[in-house]
């Protein structure tokens, strides 16, 4: 079997257990969405204009958020990364009114890292400052006992605050069902044959050997594999030569041992015995 193939095979047994939240929301401009926002944030979150410009990206959705969402979820707002954002916290308002859906409580989760997410995009400032959230985990488990839990944010680019929430709250062994968004950069994970490809650039400029291939693209699927393909997509139009290739490999390493810190331990003895039976199959 090539080396290839070998990864891919890998690869294919971490995903058919990864556990990826459909995204909920349409795809559109964000560059416009942005903008608005940004003028919203100028003038302090006005109540009004801001349940306008809510409703107005709603108004696209309806249909799918009905579908998706019932009175049995909790809808699970991402903390603001300034703590100025309303947006969000009047949408996941909005989306229980439609739905029927409850709302969790203010002040039982609240985030770790110092910068907001939109002003933290490459992976390299990101291992430094890491989106993080802690729980109140009594009163979490309380208001969600029994429910489904969505969580909601007003845009999803790569998913990093939605993911590091979802792994957030994995920990309080609870499951994550969806994320409900008012609008998507990107709604689909990284394939198969994204990442055997990213993988795939880092052996074949001779930064990861053959021996080693199997443990990097472990850390690669854990960087990478549950967040929205957009992630993936700037460190790979970053990797030109063997050295930004040996800075992005340095990169992921810290990356992963990061997510194994502060992700459930369980999860990852899973994940061993995955890559085990994997690896005995090939």
């Amino acid at each position: 079997m090539s080396s290839g193939r070998y990864i891919q095979t890998i690869l294919e047994h971490l995903r058919q257990h990864a556990d990826l939240p459909p995204i909920i929301g349409r795809k559109g401009d964000a560059r416009t969405f942005r903008e608005e926002k940004l003028a919203l944030k100028a003038e302090g979150y006005p109540v009004r204009k801001t349940r306008a410009l809510v409703k107005k990206y709603m108004a696209g959705n309806l249909d799918r958020f009905t579908q998706a969402l019932t009175a049995d979820c909790i809808l699970v707002p991402v903390p603001s990364g300034s703590g100025k954002n309303l947006l969000t916290e009047v949408f996941a308002v909005e989306l229980s009114k439609l739905t029927g859906a409850s709302l969790l409580s203010a002040g039982i989760i609240g985030k770790t890292h110092h910068y907001e997410a939109k002003n933290n995009l490459s992976i390299l400032k990101r291992v430094n400052d890491p989106i993080g959230y802690h729980i109140d985990s009594k009163a979490f488990a309380s208001e969600t006992h029994g429910k489904k839990v969505i969580i909601v944010d007003d845009l999803i680019g790569s998913g990093e605050s939605c993911v590091q929430l979802k792994r957030a709250i994995s920990r309080e062994n609870v499951r994550v069902h969806g994320f409900a968004n008012l609008l998507t950069v990107e709604n689909y994970y990284p394939t198969i044959n994204d990442l055997t490809r990213f993988v795939g650039r880092f052996t074949s400029l001779g930064v990861v050997k053959d021996l080693e291939a199997l443990t990097f693209a472990q850390k690669v699927f854990n960087t990478f594999g549950d967040f929205t393909r957009q992630k993936m997509n700037r460190v790979e139009r970053e990797i030109r030569n063997e050295a930004t290739a040996i800075k992005f490999k340095e990169c992921i390493t810290r990356a992963d041992a990061q997510t194994r810190r502060h992700q459930n331990h369980i999860h990852y003895g899973h994940q061993q015995q995955i890559l085990s039976r994997a690896a005995r199959a090939l």
